[in-house]
């Protein structure tokens, strides 16, 4: 079976630990279920934390983007609309961030000069939102 993976590497300032998000998309198959797995640092344990019901856009060199206890990723709903997502690493939740108007077909999420911002390219022009 093929599979796409997703990760981030997030810090907990609240708890002082480290955890690592994994998603999982298997790619073909009957049971193409997506999975999203965490692992507190040092434990060996990962634990499942469900299906995010939603496709991640953003690279897959990107991984996730780490910024204040929260790794962001770019989402698309079963709409076509995209949207930023958080992942809360101290209560290992995740929230749905819009992103501004006019960044509906965004590429990528980065960070830029110590601030949070997703990138489209289209036609060989790159547009930065942050």
């Amino acid at each position: 079976m093929k599979c796409s993976f997703f990760c981030g590497f997030g810090y907990s300032p609240i708890s002082d630990v480290y955890k690592v998000v994994l998603f999982k998309y298997p790619s073909e198959g009957p049971n193409n279920k997506r999975e999203v797995k965490v692992m507190t640092v040092g434990s060996g344990i990962w634990r499942s934390i469900g299906d995010l019901g939603f496709n991640i856009l953003s690279d897959p060199d990107t991984n996730g983007v780490y910024l204040n206890g929260f790794l962001h990723w770019i989402g698309q709903s079963s709409k076509d609309s995209c949207f930023e997502f958080a992942f809360d690493v101290e209560n290992e939740r995740f929230q749905e961030l819009p992103p501004p108007p006019s960044a509906l077909q965004v590429n990528t999420i980065r960070l830029f000069n110590g601030w949070l911002s997703i990138f489209r390219r289209t036609r060989g022009v790159v547009q930065c939102f942050g």
